[in-house]
Order: structure tokens, then sequence, then C-alpha cells
């Protein structure tokens, strides 16, 4: 893959990322916020928000990269994310240490759980394929 596909690449997977997160941010707001004033996104979040797609799609192009193992390049792809929502979400609220860590735990408990879901997944397609693949006709049809 030459550069300016991986920069494409990289590229669309964090404003996909940035969508997201900012549109369930914005329902969420929709349904909490009941002010009239209030902006239902401040301008600083959305940086943020940006910020964090950004981290989250770097971790995405360096777990891809297929000379790292893949164990590897799972711990580099959770330091990165884990790093990413301290940094974006926990400090930019300004939470007690005892809050920061319960969302940090709270990230890692959804983080392996979607891996593992993910994983579950992917390897009943994967066997689903292969048993597609192997299976041989032994009568013709008439």
């Amino acid at each position: 893959m030459d550069i300016k596909q991986l920069i494409k690449k990289y590229i669309n997977t964090a404003c996909i990322y940035f969508t997201l997160i900012t549109a369930a941010y914005m329902l969420c707001m929709f349904f909490i916020n009941t002010g009239e004033e209030a902006p239902a996104v401040e301008a600083s979040r959305v940086l943020l928000f940006f910020v964090f797609s950004a981290l989250w799609a770097i971790a995405d192009a360096l777990r891809s990269v297929k000379r790292i193992p893949a164990t590897l390049g799972r711990v580099i792809h959770f330091a990165i994310c884990i790093f990413a929502f301290y940094a974006c979400f926990m400090l930019a609220v300004k939470m007690l240490p005892s809050a920061i860590l319960t969302g940090l735990v709270i990230f890692t408990l959804i983080y392996w759980a979607v891996l593992g879901i993910k994983t579950f997944f992917a390897s009943r397609l994967r066997r689903n394929r292969e048993q597609t693949e192997q299976y041989n006709k032994q009568f013709k049809k008439k």
C-alpha cells in the first residue's frame, strides 16, 4: 500500500469515527439538555472529538501493519485508545481522580467486550466460509 492510499484510508477512518462520536454526543445532549440557551455541542468539545477520532484512526492504521504481531498490535491499539479517551474526554471535563479511574475501567470493559463479540462473530463467519468452500458435491443434479 502506498503512502497516498494509507493517508486516504486514515482520513476516511478518522472522519467516520468523528461523525459517529459527534452524532452520538448530540443525540445524548438532545435528550439530556432541557435549557434553551445551551448549545447542543460546544466548539471545544467538537475539536476534542476530532482529536480522539484521529488518535483512534492512527491506532487502527498501526494495527493493520502486517509486520506487527497480532497480540502486540492489539495491545498498542488498546494503549493508544485508552490514552485518547483519557486525554480527550476525562481530562477535558476535569473529573475527580476516582471518577477518572472509574471511567477508564468502564472504557476498558467496553473495549474488551466489543472486541470479544467482534472476534466471536468473525470466527463464526470464517468457519462458515471454510465449511462452504470445503463442501464437494457427490451427486449430480438430474
